[in-house]
């Protein structure tokens, strides 16, 4: 038998997950052509730590530079083209979960730092 707490399954989940939102709440993560896979994979995951995963709109390195800084994201990729963007987390091409793990570091060590991180050895290029 449950008991009635009053609140909806989703108003429940959402304050729990409402506590690690915090310090990272809806900062754009913009993936690059050659991580969608990746992407679709690790969205759910990153919209319940408060970020805000999207394909990038944009083909050329440049272009989603400019778009990253315009929305003020941060761009996640294997290419090492994108080192001259300070607000890029540059991934080695492994399984999805080492892949999620990286990011995740790589992305605390950037909100611990207020700076980018360097770039993962054995990156390969898109």
């Amino acid at each position: 038998m449950s008991s009635f707490t009053g609140f909806t399954r989703n108003e429940v989940f959402d304050n729990s997950v409402g506590s690690r939102r915090e310090g990272h709440e809806g900062v754009p993560l913009i993936f690059d052509v050659c991580v969608l896979g990746f992407y679709k994979w690790s969205r759910r995951r990153l919209k319940l730590l408060g970020y805000d995963p999207i394909p990038s709109p944009y083909k050329y390195d440049d272009q989603i530079i400019t778009f990253a800084r315009m929305i003020d994201g941060i761009i996640v990729t294997r290419d090492k083209g994108f080192t001259k963007y300070e607000k890029s987390v540059i991934l080695k091409l492994d399984k999805y979960e080492k892949m999620y793990t990286q990011l995740i570091k790589q992305l605390e060590k950037m909100k611990a730092n207020h700076q980018p991180p360097s770039p993962v050895a054995g990156t390969l290029p898109c």
